[in-house]
């Protein structure tokens, strides 16, 4: 380990060895243009969540009479909007997305399989970060995840692609990943594209999530099928009549997209 970044744990601690080489990437000078770049979306998005929670607060103060009715100037200030939410890589930058995070030292080995395996399976980062070694049943290629975003239930189908990542890991204690943070997964991904060393530029890991359905509809899986790999219900009319699960589409999809990451890779 480097002398840049020393860690100090008192007593006879074992430090995983993915923890020991994330602390051993060289820090970043906060004078340099790489800094720049990883800052500016941070401080656009603390201007974001300032102005709605002070907005918030003068509309409540001039509903109790505390301040006198009137324009919320809060309401009136211009902050930059939200990042680009219609990323998509192309075939190419998949093939040398994944062709980089396989390779040695390119990022922690935690980071590129949540990475991978959220371009395989599609699920949330988020989901992939808490990931419960008793969810995996690597014998009946599925996930069970008990709750998600939406309040449901739902199995996720690995296929080759996501299979042989997991394969890889350690399936015995309580969780897939012993870091489960989504946040410093993201910051690993925004660190390296501010260093110039990642080959694909501008995306998030949501993207991968937004890649795969757009794929899927490319390769001709239905609207229904694809928004069920998502972990979507079908709205409106069609969600209170119908009230198939697509399980076997499902499979039959995520197949097709392990086999088409297989193919670029």
């Amino acid at each position: 380990m480097s002398m840049q970044n020393p860690v100090f744990i008192p007593g006879p601690t074992n430090i995983p060895d993915s923890v020991r080489k994330a602390c051993d990437m060289p820090t970043l000078d906060h004078r340099s243009p790489a800094f720049a770049r990883l800052f500016k979306p941070a401080v656009a998005g603390v201007q974001r969540v300032l102005k709605m929670d002070l907005s918030a607060a003068w509309e409540y103060a001039m509903m109790a009479g505390t301040l006198p009715d009137g324009v919320n100037p809060w309401a009136r200030i211009r902050v930059a909007p939200p990042g680009r939410k219609d990323r998509v890589l192309t075939d190419g930058e998949v093939s040398q997305l994944v062709s980089w995070l396989r390779m040695a030292g390119s990022v922690p080995e935690i980071v590129r399989d949540v990475l991978l395996l959220t371009l395989g399976t599609g699920a949330r980062s988020g989901e992939v970060c808490e990931l419960k070694c008793a969810g995996v049943d690597l014998s009946a290629g599925t996930w069970t995840l008990g709750k998600t975003k939406n309040g449901l239930g739902r199995v996720v189908y690995l296929n080759e692609f996501a299979l042989e990542v997991l394969g890889g890991r350690d399936l015995t204690g309580e969780h897939v990943f012993e870091m489960r943070r989504q946040q410093w997964v993201s910051n690993v991904v925004n660190r390296s594209q501010a260093r110039g060393d990642c080959p694909v530029q501008d995306w998030t890991p949501h993207d991968l999530r937004r890649t795969m359905r757009t794929g899927l509809a490319r390769l001709g899986v239905s609207h229904e099928v694809g928004e069920f790999c998502l972990g979507h219900r079908l709205g409106g009319v069609a969600g209170i009549y119908n009230l198939y699960g697509y399980g076997e589409e499902q499979r039959a999809a995520l197949d097709l997209w392990g086999e088409h990451l297989t193919g670029l890779t």
